[in-house]
């Protein structure tokens, strides 16, 4: 329970972060303030095949996305706008094209291996997936906007 909690208050605080810095539409990764623990970067883009999907026509691909997004992590198609690396996790924010894309990434998880531990939706949809190495939260509301965190599976 503790794990989960923590994986949603990461993702407030992601949240939270990016309602008061309005985002960022054009592909940077530019925070002007970001934490002092935390390290924002400028997507300079790992081009390791992103699943799933790839380029096709089910939600093109994944674009922008940092160096340092850790390769265990499969990668969600769609555009990231906004990245900050905390530890040994990060947070993005990408536009997905629709719907199916989302629940397409979630179904890879899940056929990775990953357990799904929360689901929730009220005026947003928040997902929690662990895998007892990693914890992966995604969260969005209408506009496709989604926020997707990791971090290691071992918070106590």
């Amino acid at each position: 329970m503790k794990k989960i909690l923590a994986i949603a208050l990461v993702a407030v605080l992601a949240l939270s972060l990016l309602t008061a810095c309005g985002g960022n539409d054009n592909g940077g990764g530019n925070s002007t303030n970001p934490p002092n623990n935390s390290t924002p970067s400028g997507n300079g883009g790992n081009n390791s095949t992103p699943t799933p999907g790839g380029n096709d026509n089910s939600g093109g691909s994944a674009e922008n996305y940092p160096d340092y997004w850790n390769d265990e992590i499969p990668k969600m198609n769609g555009k990231v706008t906004f990245d900050i690396q905390s530890g040994n996790g990060a947070t993005i924010t990408l536009n997905a094209k629709n719907e199916d894309v989302i629940n397409a990434y979630i179904d890879s998880l899940i056929s990775d291996g990953y357990e799904k531990t929360s689901d929730t939706k009220n005026n947003n949809r928040v997902v929690i997936l662990e895998n007892g190495t990693w914890a992966i939260s995604i969260s969005y509301g209408n506009d496709l906007k989604v926020t997707l965190d990791y971090a290691p599976d071992n918070i106590n």
